[in-house]
């Protein structure tokens, strides 16, 4: 990690360690990735959706909240659904046979379909995208960690 060079014999202390953490994770300000993502249903995200296959994602980020996000059907180049959002407000176009539907709302509106699809909302992804701070915590450990070349 950057700040974080020592020699062989020498021992990282917690603050070093959770100062370079914290000055990696500042740094990150976009991503771009293309992932295979699976639909889940329900409130908390426990229960699969029937029938739900990965299907790949393409995800542009940049921070603070700025988040595109196309599903795509694998083979076909068909759009499974495009959500963008500003952090405020996303934005929501989902194909429903030959129509296509457009929803528009506050990041924080709840979800009340019963189509999947429809409940998609940007705040759980942003979420997991950003770094959070480190904090250190007490009774964890010696309050060093050994570099791992010792090991």
């Amino acid at each position: 990690m950057p700040g974080l060079a020592p020699k062989s014999h020498q021992l990282i202390q917690d603050e070093d360690l959770l100062s370079a953490y914290t000055a990696q994770a500042s740094r990150v300000k976009s991503l771009e990735a293309t992932v295979m993502a699976r639909a889940k249903a329900g409130a908390e995200y426990k229960a699969q959706s029937e029938g739900s296959r990965p299907s790949p994602v393409m995800i542009e980020f940049h921070a603070p909240a700025f988040l595109r996000m196309t599903g795509v059907i694998p083979f076909s180049a068909q759009r499974v659904f495009d959500m963008s959002s500003d952090g405020r407000d996303f934005r929501l176009l989902i194909p429903d046979g030959k129509v296509m539907r457009f929803f528009v709302g506050p990041v924080d509106a709840p979800a009340t379909s019963s189509n999947p699809r429809e409940n998609l909302r940007p705040q759980p992804v942003i979420d997991a995208l950003h770094w959070p701070a480190g904090k250190l915590r007490g009774g964890i450990g010696k309050g060093r960690c050994r570099d791992a070349v010792d090991n």
